[in-house]
Parts: C-alpha cells; sequence; structure tokens
C-alpha cells in the first residue's frame, strides 16, 4: 500500500507546535514594535506593544473599585454577558422544542424572528436604553435578543434533523414523548446546540458592548469609548486584549464542556439502538 506523507499536526508534537506559536507571536510583537519606532509613528495612530503593556498594567492596578478599573469594568461587561449567554441558551432551545413539534408555529413565528434579526443592533440599542434604562438590565435583554437567533436556528435544525427510522423505531416501541425526546431527539441535537452556543458566546459578549457603547455607565465598552474621546489608542487596544483573552477562555471552557455532553449524547443515542 502508498505511504501517504503525515500531516504537520503528525510530525510535530504538541509541545513542539506550542513553542512555534509562542515564538512566532514574540516575533510579531517585536516587529511591531521595531516598525513603530523605527517610522516614528504617531501614538495616536498605532500605538507599540510596550504602551499597550503601560495601559494594561495601569488599568489593572488601579482602584479596583473606581471608574478607570479594568477588573471593574471586565466584570461589569462579562457578569452582563454570561447572564445574556445563560438565557439565550435556555429561551433558544426551548423555542427550538416548541417550534420542531409545530409547523403551523414555526411558520407563524419565525418570520418574525427573522425580521428582527434584521434591524441593525446599534439602532435598536437605544430603544433599549429607553425602556429598560442604563443599568445592567438594558444590555442583559439587548445581549439576550442579539444572542438567542442562533441558538434557536441550530437547536431547531438538529431536533428536524433525526432520523425518520430512528423515530418510528420508538414508535414501534411504544415510547412516550419525553422517551423519544431524551433518547434520540436531544442527543441528535446535541452538537448542532453547541454550534449555536458558540456563536451566542460571541454575540453575547458583542451585544453587551454595543450597549455599552450606546449607554452604559460601566463596562470595557465605556473604557473604549473614553479612551477614544482621550486619543489613548493604547487604551484602546489594551481592551481589544482583554476583550480577546477572556472570550478565547470562555470559548475554551465552553468548548471543553461541549466534550463532555458530546461524549453523553453519543452514549444517549447508543442506548436508544
Amino acid at each position: 500500500m502508498p505511504r501517504y506523507p503525515k500531516s504537520l499536526s503528525q510530525r510535530w508534537p504538541p509541545l513542539a507546535t506550542l513553542l512555534v506559536s509562542v515564538f512566532s507571536f514574540i516575533f510579531f510583537l517585536a516587529a511591531w514594535e521595531a516598525t513603530v519606532r523605527v517610522l516614528n509613528i504617531a501614538p495616536f495612530l498605532i500605538p507599540t506593544p510596550s504602551a499597550v503593556a503601560r495601559a494594561l498594567y495601569v488599568g489593572f492596578t488601579t482602584n479596583p473599585t473606581g471608574s478607570g478599573s479594568y477588573l471593574f469594568a471586565a466584570v461589569s461587561t462579562y457578569a452582563a454577558a454570561l447572564a445574556a449567554f445563560a438565557l439565550s441558551g435556555v429561551l433558544g432551545v426551548l423555542c427550538a422544542i416548541l417550534l420542531a413539534h409545530s409547523a403551523l408555529g414555526e411558520r407563524i413565528v419565525m418570520p418574525y424572528i427573522v425580521a428582527f434579526q434584521t434591524l441593525p443592533r446599534i439602532a435598536i440599542a437605544p430603544l433599549f436604553i429607553i425602556w429598560f434604562g442604563h443599568g445592567a438590565l438594558s444590555k442583559v435583554t439587548l445581549a439576550t435578543l442579539v444572542a438567542f437567533f442562533p441558538v434557536l436556528v441550530n437547536a431547531l435544525v438538529g431536533f428536524k434533523s433525526t432520523g425518520r427510522g430512528r423515530l418510528e423505531l420508538m414508535r414501534s416501541l411504544k415510547a412516550s414523548w419525553a422517551q423519544t425526546f431524551w433518547l434520540v431527539q436531544l442527543p441528535g441535537a446535541t452538537p448542532y446546540i453547541f454550534a449555536g452556543l458558540d456563536i451566542a458566546l460571541v454575540f453575547s459578549i458583542l451585544g453587551v458592548i454595543v450597549a455599552e457603547f450606546v449607554g452604559g455607565q460601566e463596562g470595557l465598552g465605556v473604557l473604549i469609548l473614553q479612551s477614544h474621546f482621550a486619543i489613548d489608542v493604547a487604551g484602546v487596544f489594551s481592551v481589544f486584549v482583554v476583550l480577546v483573552i477572556v472570550g478565547l477562555a470562555l470559548r475554551g471552557l465552553l468548548q471543553l464542556v461541549g466534550r463532555h455532553f458530546l461524549f453523553w449524547a453519543e452514549a444517549q443515542s447508543g442506548r436508544a439502538l
């Protein structure tokens, strides 16, 4: 039999791949720093990585309860984002279950949901500020509605993709609706649900940031605006760094949880057969 060349992931051990990634990132930062300094680029156009690092240090070492504290702002933003993520996940899956079992309900409700999703987030955010105030409620509400759609659509596709043969098998065994749902439909839809949750996690953070841009009193979005007004580009980049790092950490955690549930779904599906 012909022997095919191994892929890069097979030829390189994980540690070597990690080291290459780390050194590549360090080289990128060094090149960025050198380019800005050699070309004498103005700091209000592109800051140096060292300036961004200083802004991060100042932001995290200031009074934790102060308005300029990165820690206080991050807690405010991500508390609202995680609340919106949880609500959008629960509501999206519940609505998908209802619509998957009611073709008439899907035809009636889905056009309204799609129509709402076509509205620009930045345009509807002021309405939520008027209705729910400048506090956390407006941020959570807007972010929930933004993140709700991908969960609903993916979960609905998952529930409707259950093989007809499996459903007929459960009917022939005189299984109840709950047994069919728990042993067949939910395990089959689990990969779709987590695909929707993966998108919803990002959308919930973006929804909170948009609400903070429009009328927030605290949070990372407010810090970005304040840095913009002060022409502190290094401060803006430093908040971006916080958003990227925390976002990647949350997504990694979600993927770990997802792998656990996918294993459960496969086990449940195997039991059904």
